[in-house]
């Protein structure tokens, strides 16, 4: 099956897809699949004029896409690691392959960002909008992705998917306070 069957299939006949990734394990659509994603919103922050801390230029978009691409990178590696230590058995190459796929779903945001400059030019609501239901039509994708990948109900794929960001959440907590508890002994130094 080539990559653009893969591709139309998993938007079309998610089973299909799946077990054809499972088969032959496409990395490198993986890899493509995430570049174009992150490629895609950095153009959409682009035509929205929203590229604050980044310049338009061909290093700034390889950076994305780069970003992209390691963002996936671990966040699959993190995904397989709790599906592992569950007991549940599947293929980090595959899940790498669906969660690529999945994350295709940002192309959508270019087209739609040049539909807002035209409609609603000033409209920075409507641009958030557009960017929050992309993010979850692609969680949505990356949820089935899991369900697809390791056989596992809706429940449980959603579950899983929400481990790293929590596990995320909680060190960014913990990093804040260590932090403020560092801060207010200094300052307790400082006015004793």
């Amino acid at each position: 099956m080539s990559a653009a069957e893969v591709v139309f299939d998993y938007f079309e006949d998610h089973t299909r897809s799946a077990d054809s990734v499972r088969h032959s394990r496409p990395v490198a659509l993986g890899l493509l699949c995430f570049a174009i994603g992150g490629v895609s919103v950095f153009m959409a922050q682009a035509v929205l004029g929203k590229l604050a801390p980044f310049s338009f230029d061909l290093v700034s978009m390889v950076l994305m896409a780069i970003w992209q691409i390691a963002q996936g990178l671990a966040f699959t590696a993190m995904l397989h690691l709790v599906m592992e230590f569950e007991g549940i058995q599947g293929s980090a190459a595959s899940l790498f392959a669906l969660m690529g796929l999945a994350d295709l779903v940002w192309a959508l945001a270019v087209p739609l960002a040049l539909v807002l400059r035209l409609v609603a030019p000033g409209s920075g609501w409507l641009a958030t909008s557009a960017f929050i239901l992309i993010g979850l039509l692609s969680l949505g994708y990356r949820a089935r992705s899991i369900q697809d990948n390791y056989q596992v109900g809706a429940a449980r794929a959603w579950i899983t998917l929400f481990v790293p960001y929590v596990a995320l959440v909680v060190a960014m907590l913990l990093v804040f306070t260590v932090a403020m508890v560092t801060m207010f002994k200094q300052f307790m130094q400082w006015i004793s």
